[in-house]
């Protein structure tokens, strides 16, 4: 399952969940399409804490997604941070990403706040300012990760779950 929260732009927020399907990459396609098409700089955070390593055809679905925004990412995407909850997992991603070229500056975080916070700095740096909710969304997504809770039912403002009464 996928959310994708461009509410706050330019900081743009995606959550996937457990499984990554065929339909989950195809709405991927379509919102970066969308997001693109704004021809504006902008900062992508990914929450992957609950995601489980999708098998070989989807990482190359999800590799040729990369490839085929390639340019475009260079272009409009300030950085990347993915939220990872594992050192060893994050140590390898990282490992990657230093050998790898990516289109934008990707760095792995262990918390929500730490990815916020260095978002905030990133855009910063480029005379954007991210709006004062982000801090309260990242708090809310580490309490929800902490507690056990679906991450994809955190409200995108992060007020509350989506979910709750």
């Amino acid at each position: 399952m996928l959310r994708l929260c461009d509410d706050s732009f330019p900081f743009v927020f995606s959550v996937v969940s457990v499984d990554i399907t065929d339909a989950d990459v195809d709405e991927m396609y379509r919102r970066y399409e969308l997001l693109h098409q704004r021809q504006q700089r902008f900062y992508l955070a990914q929450e992957v804490r609950q995601v489980k390593i999708p098998g070989a055809a989807m990482r190359k679905r999800l590799a040729d997604l990369n490839t085929e925004f390639g340019e475009r990412i260079a272009k409009n995407i300030i950085g990347i941070g993915i939220v990872v909850p594992s050192r060893v997992v994050s140590a390898a991603m990282t490992a990657i990403y230093w050998v790898s070229k990516e289109a934008a500056p990707t760095r792995i975080f262990p918390s929500a706040t730490a990815m916020a916070e260095h978002a905030r700095k990133a855009c910063a740096a480029e005379n954007l300012h991210l709006p004062p909710t982000l801090k309260t969304l990242a708090a809310v997504l580490d309490a929800t990760w902490q507690e056990g809770d679906n991450l994809i039912d955190v409200d995108c403002s992060g007020k509350r779950p989506v979910n709750a009464a």
